[in-house]
């Protein structure tokens, strides 16, 4: 009896260690989950790698932690990202990478995120640079770099350098040779950035597809239709079409595509295709 006693003792004694151990990592999560990006990418690099001693690559992994659960946490809730919390979450990309030059997620966030959705062109392609020193032979990141400078900054005379770097690297797509003549075709047209998404989520696969990426692949792939459309119409019909409603009723696009984000399509004069919502989420 004394025995069965004890058992039953330490049984709930277990199960209440399980209890408060569960509770204890859960609030520990949500305070990560919800914690302010870390002011510490404002730590002089030279003081950081120094202070980290041999726990650099640890370091490196906590930081990209708390800045991607920062930003994530402010697409999921549909806020507007500050110009400072842009800046504070670059300066952490670079320390990051200044400890671990060899972390590729840190790369890829800063092309997704600050090129993508801060319009910081600049500070991207530096912080691909330094991925290019610290992995030369990983063609992504002079791929990044090219497509940056032939859609955002419209220099496709060093967007078409880039690529060749990339294709110089051993593992490259076997159609890179050629890649750079067709994003110079399509200039700063959407298919243009299609073709990039496309073939950034494919040789990535640890990206997982957020609702955020979904929604900007389907809007490029609509702009991307629409501008097709009105290519064709002005080599058939000798003249630029002079909306999107001309393009239906003319028989060149069945349907207007959806908007994802809301907006409304806008045909140019020189067949672009963009929408009223600027591929930016209304802000709640």
């Amino acid at each position: 009896m004394k025995k069965t006693g004890l058992s039953i003792v330490i049984l709930v004694g277990c199960f209440s260690i399980v209890v408060w151990l569960n509770a204890a990592v859960h609030d520990v999560r949500s305070k990560q989950i919800s914690a302010e990006m870390s002011d510490i990418g404002r730590v002089p690099a030279s003081v950081l790698v120094a202070s980290s001693l041999e726990f650099k690559g640890a370091m490196a992994n906590m930081m990209f932690l708390n800045a991607s659960n920062f930003i994530g946490r402010k697409l999921m809730e549909q806020s507007k990202t500050l110009p400072e919390e842009w800046h504070q979450f670059y300066l952490l990309l670079d320390r990051i990478t200044t400890l671990d030059g060899s972390f590729l997620d840190p790369y890829v966030f800063a092309e997704m995120m600050l090129a993508w959705q801060a319009q910081m062109y600049d500070e991207a392609n530096m912080l691909l640079e330094k991925g290019i020193k610290a992995r030369p032979d990983d063609w992504r990141l002079p791929y990044y770099i090219g497509f940056n400078h032939f859609f955002f900054k419209k220099d496709f005379v060093q967007g078409a350098n880039y690529i060749k770097q990339a294709a110089a690297i051993d593992g490259s797509p076997p159609y890179f040779p050629n890649l750079a003549s067709r994003l110079a075709f399509y200039g700063s047209r959407s298919k243009t950035a299609l073709l990039f998404l496309e073939e950034m989520l494919v040789q990535n696969k640890q990206i997982k597809m957020s609702s955020e990426l979904e929604k900007r692949l389907v809007a490029l792939q609509g702009a991307a239709q629409l501008e097709d459309a009105a290519f064709l119409f002005m080599q058939q019909q000798g003249r630029k079409a002079t909306s999107i409603d001309e393009l239906v009723q003319n028989g060149f696009v069945e349907s207007i595509p959806t908007e994802p984000y809301g907006g409304q399509w806008r045909l140019h004069p020189n067949g672009r295709v963009d929408s009223s919502s600027n591929f930016i989420t209304v802000e709640k």
